[in-house]
């Protein structure tokens, strides 16, 4: 069974991360913490520089050889496939209960037990990084097979995110999995208000966990720390403290950076493209809890190692300046916005929604080059890599499996919204 969906202008990545721009911009103003202390002038005049060269990059992606196409048509995979997916969110479970063994503890019970335990020293080096990137990849499926057929089986891959989140109290894997979930959401429903219910929902729910998984890690640092006038209404809903500062710190420190940090200029931008190599290869000696709890001193650029995030465009600035931040918002707008073009079968729309979600990220930090969630790809070539051999049938698809479920979509014209 084919089917045809339309994709919408108004939801490419570019356009969408350039609004979550300005909606941190317009946070900033308001300056609810006493952390937010740069002039509003120099916070925009980076910001611009951003959003300018993202524009080029999608303008950039309008030109040959990209080719604009105007449909996803997917087809259900054959069942080899399926299986092969199957065999995969097999692999990895194992490959996560090998991680819980090979660091004998996880990491909220370690918390909640008080020991003195950092969640950052949870996992097998650089096999870590594979195992999130693998349950984003699975929850995208998951959430793709559930809006197609109304099978409610088909989010066990995405509730299995959101337990691993709490489980390793990661709170960036359940923020890039509810991220990627709301894109499909928007992505595949026909009714737009039903779709904008539910992301609301979403995002309150994603609020309040983001506040309470935040106080399990830090306990009350936040109120300590965050600058906030006392018994406000930030303070007193759990998660809006939190999430305000990690919207808006950020967008600050990049500016900070900007003004206090000189660029190193080498004949290599290390900074940019370092995390793209893995931990064991780097030469690093030191586990992840001691890289992490160092980072903060040895980021000189920041204005308080307290939040020590500086969006995407950090380590270009500090690679080349201005010029680093400016022509790396092309690349990266040019390569989320390429994809989103060129896309047109059930792969195109797991990488657009990977591609997505690094975009709207980059207010946060850089994830198009964190094996964390950039790694999705790699498992696409497990699938299908897994396809080329004979494996047992499963139980039910991970995937697409009924012909008998409804048909969710309608026959659309060859026009944008």
């Amino acid at each position: 069974m084919d089917e045809r969906i339309r994709k919408r202008l108004w939801l490419h990545p570019t356009l969408v991360t350039m609004a979550a721009w300005i909606v941190c911009i317009w946070l900033y103003q308001m300056r609810l913490s006493n952390r937010l202390w740069l002039d509003l002038g120099d916070v925009a005049g980076v910001s611009a520089i951003v959003i300018l060269g993202m524009t080029l990059g999608l303008m950039a992606s309008c030109l040959p050889p990209v080719k604009i196409r105007r449909f996803y048509d997917i087809e259900d995979p054959d069942r080899r496939t399926e299986r092969s997916a199957w065999f995969a969110f097999a692999i990895l479970t194992i490959l996560f209960l090998l991680e819980v063994l090979y660091s004998g503890f996880i990491p909220i019970l370690a918390k909640l037990r008080g020991q003195q335990i950092s969640h950052f020293a949870f996992g097998i080096p650089s096999v870590h990084g594979f195992v999130l990137a693998g349950y984003l990849f699975f929850t995208s499926c998951g959430v793709l097979a559930f809006l197609k057929y109304r099978g409610w089986r088909y989010l066990l891959p995405a509730i299995s995110s959101v337990v691993i989140a709490v489980l390793i109290v990661n709170r960036k894997l359940l923020m890039v999995a509810v991220i990627q979930s709301l894109v499909l959401v928007i992505l595949m429903n026909q009714r737009p208000l039903r779709a904008t219910i539910i992301t609301a929902s979403v995002i309150v729910f994603t609020v309040l966990t983001f506040g309470v998984v935040g106080d399990i890690r830090s306990g009350s640092v936040i109120d300590d720390s965050g600058g906030f006038t006392r018994d406000t209404i930030v303070q007193k809903i759990p998660g809006l403290d939190w999430a305000y500062l990690y919207l808006t710190t950020p967008i600050h420190n990049l500016t900070y950076a900007s003004i206090h940090a000189d660029p190193e200029n080498g004949a290599f931008p290390r900074r940019t493209f370092g995390p793209l190599i893995p931990s064991v290869l780097d030469g690093t000696d030191e586990d992840a809890s001691d890289r992490y709890r160092t980072a903060a001193k040895t980021r000189h650029w920041l204005d308080s190692p307290m939040f020590n995030v500086s969006t995407a465009f950090i380590n270009p600035l500090l690679d080349y300046g201005m010029y680093g931040v400016f022509f790396y918002a092309i690349l990266t707008s040019y390569v989320a916005s390429s994809v989103f073009f060129l896309s047109e079968d059930w792969v195109g729309i797991i990488v657009s929604v990977t591609l997505y979600a690094t975009s709207v990220l980059t207010v946060f930090s850089d994830s198009f080059v964190n094996l964390n969630v950039i790694g999705q790809l790699l498992w696409v070539f497990v699938v299908y890599g897994l396809s080329r051999f004979r494996i047992g049938s499963p139980s039910y698809s991970l995937i697409y499996e009924s012909d008998e479920e409804e048909d969710l979509f309608d026959e659309e014209t060859d026009e944008y919204d």
